[in-house]
């Protein structure tokens, strides 16, 4: 999003960030409902069980211990990339913080020619075209 004189992503990496974190977060909690049995310790030959929450075998586990760092990473990672782009747009900015009404009407000050018209019509098509591969 062009949000002047700036380039800004919307919503923020940092809020994707924090919603991911809200998702896992959510999906760990799910667990909570789902209870498993355990034998009672301590006891040898005892058929009775008990009833416990799988909540911390869920976050304690390596997978979802991996994949959960994985994300996290992955957008912090993304964060820098995400920074390196739109700072190469930077460069452009005068683009769309000029005033495009008084750059025009500089250009017609000047009592400009067809070919004047032309040349600038070109310095435009080389910028898009510069944009087009960066």
């Amino acid at each position: 999003v062009v949000h002047i004189p700036d380039i800004i992503v919307q919503p923020s990496l940092d809020v994707i960030q924090h919603e991911v974190n809200l998702a896992i977060m959510s999906i760990v909690k799910s667990s909570d409902r789902v209870q498993r049995w355990y034998p009672l310790l301590g006891h040898e030959g005892n058929t009775e069980r008990s009833l416990l929450n799988s909540t911390m075998s869920v976050v304690e586990h390596k997978d979802i211990m991996k994949i959960t760092s994985n994300l996290s990473s992955s957008i912090q990672i993304s964060k820098g990339h995400v920074n390196d782009h739109l700072e190469m747009f930077t460069k452009y900015n005068y683009l769309w913080t000029m005033d495009k009404e008084e750059a025009m009407e500089k250009f017609l000050e000047t009592n400009p020619i067809l070919s004047d018209f032309k040349q600038e019509m070109d310095t435009y098509e080389r910028l898009e075209e510069e944009l087009m591969t960066e």
